[in-house]
């Protein structure tokens, strides 16, 4: 987590950028993007963040965010493996062309050199697809793209939020397990990293997937948040996270699994 006050000691004449994740893909936790918007412009700063963590579980409304740049790789919202970037007009406007000195100006051309990857983009819509077919699925109502964007962020949230709190009620319970991050739901995104305290991590990874659970180990290439929190790159941490389309069962699946690697 970035903590705001201690953000706003950290500028100085010398600080251009602030260069962020919306949510570590380790540790989980929602870092407050539009509050950190507004203590970098008051900076006269530019806002960057990271969006790969959070885009999975709903796409942010970016003009409330207010942030200069956000960016996330498009296979994380069930797409194509495209990055996707964000710049808002009036900071396009000042960069340097990257593309042919004939595309100066268009900003659509002007940051790749090599001229757009078509398959790719047109890939892209399938993305577009998927979440009007996930809004047709659970809304009867019509209603413009911004609108149907919001009702299934909360509709993700609720989903996820109640698949979450079994998880973190258990870990909470675990006097030999660490979490990483927050315990909190309403602060955190379902990515949750834990450390066996008495048990190796690996043993624990493998007897789990003995359990027919896809969980994941290693440092996700999250090094510094690992270094920061004093946690050794290798074997890292043990990953659980989960989307929109998972169910209860699946939770219960993997709580009786790590009752049974952790309590044995």
């Amino acid at each position: 987590m970035l903590n705001l006050y201690e953000l706003e000691s950290l500028f100085s004449d010398r600080t251009k950028m602030v260069a962020y994740p919306h949510c570590s893909n380790v540790i989980g936790h929602i870092n407050p993007v539009k509050e950190i918007s507004q203590i970098a412009h008051k900076h006269r700063t530019l806002s960057v963040v990271d969006g790969v963590g959070l885009a999975p579980h709903g796409f942010p409304d970016l003009k409330d965010l207010g942030m200069d740049i956000y960016l996330f790789s498009l296979y994380k919202t069930f797409g194509p493996h495209l990055g996707l970037m964000y710049i808002n007009n009036e900071l396009i406007g000042q960069m340097e062309n990257q593309s042919h000195f004939f595309k100066d100006g268009i900003t659509k051309s002007m940051l790749t050199p090599a001229g757009p990857d078509h398959a790719q983009i047109a890939a892209a819509n399938g993305i577009l697809d998927y979440f009007d077919a996930v809004y047709k699925h659970h809304f009867d109502e019509e209603a413009e793209p911004a609108q149907r964007n919001k009702a299934l962020n909360r509709l993700f949230q609720e989903h996820e939020r109640a698949l979450l709190e079994p998880l973190l009620d258990f870990l909470r319970s675990c006097d030999n397990v660490q979490i990483i991050g927050t315990d909190n739901t309403e602060l955190r995104a379902p990515i949750v990293s834990i450390i066996p305290k008495q048990k190796k991590l690996k043993n624990v990874y493998e007897s789990l997937t003995g359990h027919k659970l896809m969980l994941g180990i290693g440092n996700f290439n999250a090094v510094r948040p690992l270094m920061d929190l004093d946690i050794p790159r290798q074997p890292g941490v043990l990953r659980i996270s989960f989307l929109h389309y998972n169910s209860m069962e699946e939770i219960n699946q993997l709580l009786n699994g790590l009752k049974f690697v952790l309590e044995d």
